[in-house]
């Protein structure tokens, strides 16, 4: 095989071996050779044939065990996608999203002619058997790709992530720069010009989290953009009491208090909102609130939020997309959901 130097290598090398695979010149149970020999093989260095190799594990068509070797696997034939979640999604009010995200993956999955089976995390994870049901499953051959949304770190999560060679769905993201920056501007042209945002801070991507900050009013026109004063406040965590503390201290002194309010993630509405009440603030006479309500459902508000909304139904239909083109051995990316004002009684 002659490698083409406009595409990545391992790109190359992976793409020969599912022809190989998918065409039954190399069977099931068939060892690939070592890594060094496939180096040398295609003249490239050990790290490119592991990238390969890690490229083929993704969409299910080997297997690698340490210190046994890789090997080729038998294409799944059959119609039937693995759901994992944990238990949690229905015992915690502010996870409600996900029991909906649930209903909308069962309903998908079906209307595409395929079978589902539920593997679900317990809350005594140590004595779970779904972890040994979907081992057995796997080895079978009965599923054909997984879509995991485990809410926290479960024993169930941890091997579909680390071992299970099965294609899984990517997750799906809200296009959260794009939301901001809308929201900014709907409040701009809306005449409110102190806006201020609450939004957990990205431990893993501050910098670009500060970036986007910096260029949150962008799609502003500049004549209007220099008038409004904006300033963010981010929290440690995304809890309900994290959104209390953050309102308290902007609304604290008068030099910081806005006009219009952004919450940038749903779990932090109800402390925002708790707070809000609390100060006997008026809605939206003294405060605009516009919030993002996908994941948490609303308190006891006696008015509707105003919200960026998505449709959970897109979470479903891009995930369910996503899977079975890898099981069908396209290279699908994720897409990112688009959020859309919702008018309320909030701003």
């Amino acid at each position: 095989m002659n490698l083409k130097k406009n595409d990545a290598y391992y790109k190359q090398i992976a793409s020969y071996f599912e022809t190989e695979i998918r065409t039954g010149v190399m069977l099931p149970g068939e060892r690939l050779p070592a890594t060094t020999a496939l180096a040398r093989q295609f003249q490239v260095t050990p790290d490119t044939i592991q990238q390969s190799l890690t490229l083929l594990a993704e969409k299910g068509l080997i297997s690698r065990t340490p210190r046994k070797g890789t090997f080729v696997r038998a294409l799944y034939k059959g119609n039937t996608i693995g759901i994992v979640f944990s238990q949690c999604i229905f015992q915690r009010r502010e996870l409600a999203f996900f029991t909906d995200y649930l209903s909308e993956l069962l309903l998908c999955i079906a209307s595409r002619g395929w079978k589902y089976k539920i593997f679900m995390a317990g809350t005594n994870d140590s004595a779970d058997t779904s972890e040994f049901e979907l081992r057995k499953a796997t080895e079978n051959g009965e599923l054909g790709g997984i879509i995991e949304f485990c809410t926290e770190r479960t024993r169930l999560g941890d091997y579909v992530r680390r071992e299970c060679p099965l294609p899984t769905a990517d997750a799906i993201d809200i296009d959260v720069e794009e939301m901001l920056q809308n929201a900014y501007g709907i409040l701009a042209e809306k005449g409110y010009r102190n806006i201020a945002l609450i939004m957990p801070k990205r431990r893993k991507d501050i910098a670009a989290q500060e970036k986007m900050l910096a260029e949150i009013g962008s799609r502003v026109p500049p004549a209007l953009r220099n008038r409004i004063r904006f300033q963010a406040v981010l929290t440690e965590q995304h809890f309900l009491e994290c959104g209390y503390d953050a309102f308290r201290k902007l609304w604290k002194t008068k030099e910081t208090r806005p006009d219009a309010l952004i919450i940038g993630m749903d779990t932090l509405f109800n402390g925002v909102w708790y707070a809000v009440m609390e100060e006997k603030i008026e809605v939206p006479r003294e405060l605009a609130i516009l919030t993002h309500l996908n994941r948490e459902l609303p308190p006891f508000t006696h008015i509707k939020p105003s919200a960026m909304e998505v449709k959970i139904s897109d979470f479903a239909n891009f995930s369910v997309d996503n899977l079975l083109g890898k099981i069908n051995g396209k290279n699908e990316t994720a897409k990112r959901i688009h959020a859309i004002y919702k008018e309320g009684e909030t701003c």
